[in-house]
């Protein structure tokens, strides 16, 4: 009897849009199966594919993957997962302040001393100003963009929040990937913000990489000036996506 073939799995996603929920999903699912992630995407761009396994997440535009050995690889399935721009850039102002880690070669270190040195409004404005994978909000914008029409599946992270058994099913089956819904059941509760977290969605930990666990809170945060600021650079960006229809939010 010949051996299955899985094929290798790409979850190309930008930050704060739920990378590391989404990739501890696929671990409980998928045991063995997931590629060690390295900085600036050198688990793709740098190391042999490894045919049937799970890249998870990548944090990359298209048209990079595609100038890529890994973009060749058949069979092959590529997920992407996006999030409101809005709230990705309150969640990176929090994360880039205060929690995430410093890694070798950014420039996560300079720019926390940056926003910690602003008030809350000046450091949205500064991220929404820069154009720089780490300081500012283009970065996250490009990823989006350069996915749209070109993946097979694109998942929205409030609709996960929303759903997460529903999507997280729909997820792993356009992967390939077939889970007992008891099991899959399992996997989703132990790995809801609830249970990693400790707290209930909504319950604010400034400190914690998972802060809050909602959608829309960018309504807390945004003032006028960065509200315009916002709509110069991205409105656009929130119309391809799906997330308003016109620029009079």
């Amino acid at each position: 009897m010949s051996q299955k073939v899985f094929p290798t799995v790409f979850h190309f996603t930008h930050w704060k849009a739920g990378s590391q929920w989404v990739r501890s999903v696929f671990e409980d699912a998928c045991p063995g199966r997931l590629v060690e992630t390295l900085p600036k995407n050198a688990h793709v761009l740098e190391r042999p594919l490894q045919q049937g396994a799970i890249y998870s997440p990548v944090y990359m535009k298209r048209q990079v993957f595609e100038s890529c050995e890994a973009s060749r690889s058949v069979p092959q399935v590529r997920v992407v997962v996006i999030r409101d721009l809005r709230d990705a850039l309150v969640s990176w102002y929090y994360s880039m302040k205060v929690s995430h880690q410093d890694i070798p070669g950014t420039r996560i270190a300079q720019i926390r001393e940056a926003l910690r040195a602003k008030s809350m409004e000046d450091g949205l404005l500064y991220l929404i100003a820069g154009d720089t994978e780490f300081a500012g909000l283009q970065g996250h914008s490009s990823i989006q963009q350069s996915w749209l029409g070109a993946c097979d599946l694109m998942v929205r992270y409030e609709e996960l929040l929303e759903d997460e058994m529903g999507q997280f099913d729909r997820l792993l089956r356009c992967c390939g990937i077939e889970v007992e819904t008891e099991r899959l059941q399992q996997i989703v509760s132990d790995r809801s913000f609830q249970s990693v977290s400790g707290r209930q969605r909504g319950e604010e930990d400034v400190s914690a990489h998972h802060r809050k666990g909602v959608r829309g809170d960018w309504r807390n945060h945004f003032t006028p000036r960065v509200e315009r600021a916002f709509k110069e650079k991205f409105a656009d960006v929130l119309v391809k996506t799906g997330y308003e229809r016109d620029d009079l939010w």
